[in-house]
């Protein structure tokens, strides 16, 4: 079970990889893991466990770095000219909204830890916490969805990547498109080699890792 958070692709800041990677690299999933989990989670890097050949172990993936969250900000022109303690571009402050639900206990939390990471590199944060996730996520009412996800029930990493990549997916609720993401799915419905499985899932991992659509 991973732990996600997707972007909203129709949100104009959040299109800018910049920002995507800024956010990733603010929050401090290990002390999260260990202190606010009691240690009884682990630092998602991708969708899948160490135990995968395509998990934890095998990946590499943004780490903690406040300092480096500030500078792809800055790059992204977006910077505090106000002193307010939040960063702003063209007089707008950079606001999100974190959308989330409470049957998962660890979400709250995670929503409430992201908000103090994020506003110490000046992005504030306003959470929804609701039940009714599913009819914000049809008004499009919110910029980030965090949520909990079993990323592969059968054993085969192609279900998290069906599920969530597609322009057609089920739980692709960012509306995030990569064309050679729909190729590689395209061709893995009939694949049946297994280092050609294997290759076509290391490209899936490069492509989810570098373009961030979401992040565990």
């Amino acid at each position: 079970r991973v732990y996600q958070v997707a972007f909203n692709f129709d949100t104009p800041a959040l299109q800018d990889l910049k920002v995507r990677q800024a956010i990733c690299s603010a929050i401090d999933k290990d002390t999260f893991c260990k202190t606010l989990l009691n240690g009884r989670g682990t630092p998602a890097v991708g969708a899948f466990p160490s135990n995968f050949e395509f998990g934890n172990n095998a990946l590499t993936g943004p780490s903690f770095d406040r300092e480096k969250s500030k500078s792809l900000l800055a790059q992204a022109g977006w910077t505090d000219t106000d002193g307010d303690g939040y960063v702003d571009k063209n007089g707008q402050k950079l606001t999100i909204r974190w959308l989330t639900y409470s049957s998962r206990q660890e979400l709250p939390l995670l929503a409430e830890y992201a908000e103090a990471n994020l506003k110490d590199i000046g992005i504030e944060v306003q959470i929804n916490v609701t039940e009714n996730a599913k009819s914000v996520l049809a008004s499009g009412q919110y910029d980030v969805y965090a949520s909990s996800f079993v990323a592969a029930p059968t054993g085969d990493p192609q279900y998290f990547f069906t599920a969530h990549l597609l322009d057609e997916s089920p739980y692709n609720v960012g509306h995030y498109h990569n064309d050679e993401a729909d190729e590689i799915l395209d061709k893995l419905a009939t694949e049946t080699d297994e280092a050609t499985l294997k290759q076509y899932y290391t490209r899936l991992n490069e492509i989810y890792l570098t373009d961030v659509p979401s992040f565990g």
